[in-house]
């Protein structure tokens, strides 16, 4: 069996929730980025992401979409999912897991200043 793949798809989130994370900025001019660039990103997911037994056994398999903030330190903070892999919720934690746990990032910046930001991940897990 394949392990988890992730699927290269960034892109920032554009919702923003005054009352709740007011700090973190709608739009920005640089947006946050994984220490080394989108390929360790990939790297450090595959080598982190564990394919849950049940799922793989039952061959389950789909995408989770993951929103989280990157603060203006680059710390990785408030990760929930947006949508998960049906009749998986362990894919969900796993994938929650591993974004929770990922290193510092260089945060994004606006007027040349870094500010906190939205990030959006989609991580598939292919049970062929």
């Amino acid at each position: 069996m394949k392990k988890a793949v992730f699927i290269l798809a960034l892109f920032l989130s554009v919702s923003y929730n005054a009352q709740t994370d007011k700090d973190v900025v709608e739009k920005v001019d640089e947006i946050a980025e994984f220490k080394g660039g989108a390929l360790e990103m990939v790297k450090y997911i595959s080598k982190e992401l564990k394919y849950p037994t049940s799922a793989k056994d039952n061959k389950v398999g789909g995408k989770v979409f993951i929103k989280f903030i990157v603060t203006k330190e680059g710390i990785v903070e408030k990760a929930e999912i947006l949508k998960g892999v049906e009749n998986c919720v362990e894919c969900d934690k796993e994938a929650l897991r591993v974004i929770s746990s990922m290193p510092k990032w260089s945060p994004a910046k606006l007027a040349g200043k870094t500010v906190s930001s939205y990030y959006n991940i989609p991580i598939k897990f292919d049970p062929a």
